[in-house]
């Protein structure tokens, strides 16, 4: 039976002290800013006649008003204006940053998850002293001192069927900061039934993408309904082939470009910029490989969309859990999986496959392991089973257990080996790596 260490248990009571203490300080900072916001009066008003620029805001904001298709009339605009950022992580950090920045009035900004030390690389709003508090938290502690100018609002929610259409129907525009499908899906047919454009950016590894549903696009000189998500992917892919960036990587600079062109087609909609120059319509692709920008144009509304069209389905698929950033799989029976602390029990009885890609298994991996990346799997059984065949060279009765960061393309390599090789008894361990962290090693990197 696992125990804890006294010591482990001092680490672990002055960790939720510190937590403590990181939230007590966010709420602290908020008030200080609200304060400060209500202690000022007003400055008089630059012109009656636009109603809302104060001089601060003219001095502020005077290279963005100056640009003619931004001016005071879209500066107002802006100033008047709600947006919904729906993430905020790689993408939601600059879309927040540069929002902000320019001058929004009301961002209400949606995040469920608390900041850890593996987002930082990436998501810029969030500090090693955040960790441990809600993304929607540290982002408003970032802002606290901008408080006076703009107005956001932290919801730390999950984005789910129960509040999108709130959340969307209150606001002028939407961004899909997510990292995940099910969302996406969501956020689209909220969109759609609201008429809010939706600015949907995605990164994962070197690659990134851009574009706007539910807009408008000028064809033959007249504005005709562009496309939404489900016009261009009518159903949800299979819930267990979704991926996110935990599991494939990402380059956080990549979010961070695409997180930079979602905020410019956010202000280019709510300052009414020509219709033509809006990437609605069109979808940028980005390959950081070689730092290509290439655009595709996509094709308009579909007159059959399960979403958008004149007679739209009832009851979508949304694979909600897809919301969720990792989906779990039910590949074997209980009985084919394996726990934690039988694998350590059994460890010298056991060949562990480690089917994480080789930069993973070069990060971290239980002593002994070999490592066989579940993506070129079916290239490399031949390999698996030869090394198989070598380790029971030695020791007959060793069982084969595949591992993987959480148990799921663990699960799944263990059903392709025994359908090549049914007279082989596998077995995977349940919760992969991180519940061996959590269960045996807590010194083991969890990512």
């Amino acid at each position: 039976m696992h125990t804890s260490h006294p010591m482990a248990d001092n680490i672990g009571q002055l960790e939720r002290e510190v937590a403590q203490l990181k939230r007590l300080l966010v709420e602290k900072e908020e008030l200080l800013a609200n304060l400060k916001v209500n202690s000022v009066s007003l400055p008089a008003l630059i012109d009656a006649s636009e109603q809302n620029l104060s001089k601060e805001d003219v001095v502020r904001f005077s290279r963005q008003i100056i640009l003619p298709q931004v001016g005071v009339s879209g500066q107002v605009r802006l100033k008047k204006s709600s947006v919904l950022v729906v993430g905020a992580g790689g993408l939601g950090c600059p879309v927040l940053l540069y929002l902000v920045k320019a001058g929004i009035g009301r961002i209400t900004v949606v995040d469920s998850d608390l900041v850890e030390i593996s987002n930082l690389h990436r998501q810029t709003l969030h500090s090693d002293a955040t960790i441990g508090l809600p993304k929607v938290d540290s982002a408003c502690r970032f802002f606290a001192l901008d408080q006076s100018y703009a107005n956001v609002i932290p919801i730390c929610e999950r984005f789910t069927p129960e509040n999108a259409d709130r959340l969307v129907s209150e606001h002028d525009v939407i961004v899909d900061a997510t990292d995940n499908v099910g969302s996406r899906y969501l956020l689209n047919d909220a969109c759609v039934r609201h008429k809010k454009p939706l600015v949907s950016g995605s990164a994962l590894g070197l690659e990134g993408q851009l574009t706007v549903y539910n807009g408008f696009v000028k064809k033959d000189g007249a504005l005709v309904k562009g496309p939404c998500y489900r016009c261009l992917f009518p159903e949800p892919p299979p819930a267990a082939s979704a991926t996110s960036c935990s599991q494939s990587g990402v380059l956080g600079a990549v979010p961070g470009l695409i997180g930079l062109m979602q905020s410019i087609e956010v202000i280019k909609l709510i300052v009414d910029w020509p219709q033509n120059e809006s990437v609605a319509g069109r979808m940028i692709l980005l390959d950081a490989n070689d730092l290509s920008l290439r655009t595709v144009r996509l094709r308009l509304a579909n007159e059959k969309c399960p979403a958008c069209s004149s007679n739209p389905q009832k009851n979508l698929p949304y694979y909600i859990e897809m919301c969720g950033e990792d989906v779990p799989v039910k590949a074997l029976e209980d009985h084919e999986r394996v726990t934690p602390d039988y694998v350590k029990a059994e460890l010298d009885k056991l060949l562990l496959v480690d089917v994480r890609t080789e930069g993973e298994f070069g990060m971290c991996a239980i002593q002994g392991s070999v490592n066989f990346p579940f993506k070129d799997f079916e290239q490399i059984l031949p390999e698996v089973k030869k090394a198989v065949l070598e380790a029971k060279q030695n020791s007959p009765s060793l069982q084969v257990c595949f591992v993987c960061r959480r148990g799921n393309d663990s699960q799944l390599a263990a059903v392709r080996f025994k359908e090549a090789y049914p007279e082989d008894k596998v077995v995977d361990m349940k919760g992969g790596l991180h519940a061996w962290a959590k269960v045996i090693d807590d010194q083991f990197p969890v990512y």
